[in-house]
């Protein structure tokens, strides 16, 4: 928070799958005091998902949108695979 005052937010995530629909989406209240920076921790369970391999490079997108007083303030869009690891 860049601002001299508290803010609160809201984190919104949601992942797409290779194809651009949604898998899910979830939302979570920030709340962050002046001059802070703040990491967020969530977990968004990918039901089925079709596994990233040199074979089958399935890539999901994961879309971070942070929204305070109703306006867009940041947002990022990630890509990642998901992989079995043994």
């Amino acid at each position: 928070n860049h601002d001299k005052v508290y803010a609160g937010c809201r984190l919104i995530l949601t992942i797409l799958d290779p194809e651009g629909n949604p898998v899910i989406s979830s939302g979570k209240p920030v709340r962050i005091m002046a001059g802070e920076i703040q990491t967020v921790e969530v977990q968004l369970p990918v039901s089925h998902p079709h596994l990233w391999s040199l074979e089958n490079p399935h890539l999901y997108t994961l879309i971070s949108t942070i929204i305070s007083v109703d306006r867009t303030i940041d947002r990022t869009e990630t890509s990642f695979g998901i992989r079995t690891l043994y």
